[in-house]
């Protein structure tokens, strides 16, 4: 279902659905990733080789060839880059070799490479420096990692995604407590976190991360190589239960919660978040908005919703209860 709401996200163009013509590498589904943790050597065969799916790159992208697949979207990891997370640990050259052998054998069989910086996989080394995301350190660490890429890939990569569905990290890894780095209130699901202020904060230093390194991109590397710089959201689309103005009201937090705080900072959005999203200065502001070339939009479903009560000013409201709906 397309979104039947009027959207006026300025400078922002779609892309289709942004993987019409490629291959989703990876879907994330939490009720698999629960009953993943219960995953055991005996669950395979027991001729099962792990790190396959590496070691059989070629043959695999010739399969993808022989689909008639014309593109193809992969993430880098950050620590085969960079071990230690940041330029102070150096880079790892067989992790640089890699991805160029893997970007040039795509285009060698006329695949188009589509990279995303970041696909979940964050640092843990960053997170036991300075709390990884939660920390505004993570933008400076980011933007070097993202330099780099640009510098080694950028002139055989044209389309870049920074960040694959940050506001799944956010609310998951912040709030519910899965995946890592599985911080929430709840003290019988987490030993530590704050689910009313952290995925607030991590969703803003991500926002950061992309746009300072999309800036990036735009002044130093685009002259020359070309290409555009986008991020990819998770999105469900919200339909009100009913005609009542609280269901629709309702609808449109959710829309706001999943999709417009990562996009256009608007006042709406700021109201809806009563506070709880950290406040972005007018530089920040400027820098964020507008930093994208693309949408990439991984749309999953539709939900009908209702609107339910909420306290707003309650000392524990959780990003995915604070949007004030009922999921039905």
């Amino acid at each position: 279902m397309a979104f039947s709401q009027p959207w006026s996200y300025s400078k922002l163009a779609l892309l289709g659905f942004f993987y019409s013509t490629a291959l989703l590498t990876c879907s994330f589904s939490f009720k698999a990733q629960q009953e993943e943790l219960n995953v055991k050597r005996s669950d395979f065969a027991r001729d099962f080789l792990f790190g396959v799916s590496s070691s059989a790159v070629q043959e695999d992208v010739k399969l993808v060839k022989d689909l008639g697949v014309d593109s193809y979207r992969l993430s880098i990891s950050w620590t085969r880059i960079l071990p230690n997370g940041s330029l102070s640990g150096g880079v790892n050259k067989e992790g640089i070799d890699h991805y160029n052998s893997l970007i040039d054998l795509l285009i060698k069989y006329g695949i188009k490479p589509f990279v995303t910086m970041v696909h979940f996989d964050f640092p843990q080394v960053l997170e036991e420096k300075y709390g990884g995301p939660l920390s505004h350190r993570f933008v400076n660490d980011f933007k070097d990692y993202a330099k780099i890429l640009f510098r080694t890939y950028g002139d055989k990569v044209k389309t870049w995604v920074t960040i694959n569905e940050p506001l799944i990290t956010a609310k998951y890894g912040y709030d519910l407590g899965f995946p890592p780095p599985s911080r929430c209130s709840d003290r019988k699901t987490c030993k530590a976190g704050n689910s009313s202020t952290e995925p607030y904060t991590v969703a803003h230093n991500f926002l950061l991360a992309h746009a300072t390194a999309a800036s990036l991109h735009r002044r130093k590397f685009q002259p020359k190589q070309g290409g555009q710089i986008g991020v990819s959201v998770s999105a469900q689309y919200y339909k009100p239960y009913s005609k009542s103005l609280q269901d629709k009201a309702a609808a449109k937090r959710g829309l706001d919660f999943e999709i417009g705080c990562v996009w256009t900072l608007s006042k709406d959005h700021e109201k809806n978040s009563q506070g709880r999203l950290p406040k972005f200065t007018a530089k920040e502001k400027k820098l964020v908005r507008g930093s994208v070339d693309f949408m990439g939009l991984n749309y999953y479903t539709a939900i009908y919703v209702k609107g339910i009560p909420i306290n707003f000013h309650a000392s524990q409201v959780s990003i995915n209860g604070g949007d004030a709906k009922d999921n039905t």
